[in-house]
């Protein structure tokens, strides 16, 4: 009896190992899921702005 292994890139996402695309991919979706991320940065930007003008 032989045994096949199926490609990476077929296993379902629990049964392949975690690389950086995977975790790039799972930040952009957090990111974009809260509302409250781009105003957090436009305020931290701006905050970060102002201070090293003083």
């Amino acid at each position: 009896m032989t045994t096949t292994i199926a490609p990476a890139s077929l296993l379902p996402a629990a049964n392949r190992p975690a690389g950086p695309g995977s975790l790039l991919r799972a930040e952009w979706i957090k990111i974009r899921s809260v509302r409250s991320t781009v105003w957090a940065l436009v305020l931290m930007l701006l905050l970060a702005r102002s201070a090293s003008r003083c």
